[in-house]
């Protein structure tokens, strides 16, 4: 099955989308102002893969038993599995059915994405070394970057890696903003290693954030986002650059936020940081009127 006339599609296809793109919409993303950016088959299908994103995240983020969250998104295992088969039962799934010959997808690149939220959804969680990390990273981001220049039609000599190095840029980023917030939720992505390298020894690790140990052990993780964004960008000089102005917006919004996070300063984790909605516009705007 391949694209078609969105005015010949059913009813039923027209309101899967509009459930989909929904989601996009009232999650806040920045994702939502890069991918409105993109050609209708495109544009739909990305909206698909970021719902089933938010979806399996939202079930690691709930109030749910680890048990419980694990026989749900054991439940989307299959459902991906049925999306392969091509037999889609949920909305999210059958607008990427509606595409999907356009796109070489890889179903192992949608279970990296529900392994990365099992470990999210254990009772407590601290990463125990860099290794643990950038295995986060890659399920979390890189994944869903993978799938994305799938989408983006980049060459696969330099699709792998831009996912790898933009995937693990803006997760560190994420990390690096939301430390207190995912604290409150028992999880610790700073790695125990890192911590332990720069002596710091905690019960909370909200009672250290003033130590410099502390801010050494997220000055380590923020040059390492910096360098991965600097590689980042090298491999999307190669690319068409109005080809994926979606990657462009999305890592100058994220190469912002970190700026944002480096001047509040990073042990000042008690106040939340984002990118304004005008900032993501005009970076919109720039990307799609000069290609910068």
């Amino acid at each position: 099955m391949g694209s078609k006339n969105l005015l010949m599609d059913s009813k039923q296809e027209i309101s899967d989308i509009d459930v989909v793109v929904s989601k996009v919409k009232k999650s806040g993303t920045s994702f939502y102002w890069a991918m409105r950016l993109l050609p209708i088959e495109k544009r739909y299908t990305m909206f698909a893969i970021y719902a089933f994103c938010r979806e399996v995240d939202d079930i690691a983020d709930s109030f749910d038993s680890p048990k419980k969250k694990i026989i749900k998104l054991e439940a989307w295992t299959n459902e991906i599995n049925n999306l392969f088969k091509r037999n889609p039962t949920t909305p999210i799934t059958r607008v990427l059915y509606q595409f999907f010959n356009l796109y070489n997808f890889s179903k192992d690149d949608f279970f990296a994405v529900i392994e990365g939220m099992k470990t999210d959804s254990i009772q407590q969680l601290q990463i125990q070394d860099m290794t643990e990390l950038l295995l986060y990273c890659d399920r979390v981001a890189s994944s869903v970057g993978r799938l994305s220049n799938t989408v983006f039609g980049i060459k696969p000599e330099i699709s792998m890696n831009l996912a790898k190095h933009l995937g693990i840029a803006l997760q560190l980023t994420n990390i690096l903003r939301d430390i207190k917030e995912d604290e409150d939720r028992n999880r610790i992505y700073l790695p125990k290693s890192l911590l332990d390298k720069h002596s710091n020894q905690f019960t909370k690790l909200s009672d250290i954030t003033q130590t410099q140990g502390f801010i050494n052990a997220c000055e380590e993780l923020a040059d390492l986002a910096e360098r991965n964004f600097s590689i980042a960008s090298s491999l999307i000089a190669k690319c068409n650059r109005s080809q994926i102005r979606p990657v462009i917006i999305m890592l100058k919004i994220y190469h912002q936020l970190l700026r944002k996070i480096r001047i509040r300063g990073l042990q000042n984790i008690h106040s939340p940081l984002r990118v304004s909605r005008g900032m993501k516009l005009f970076i919109s705007i720039r990307a799609t009127i000069f290609n910068c």
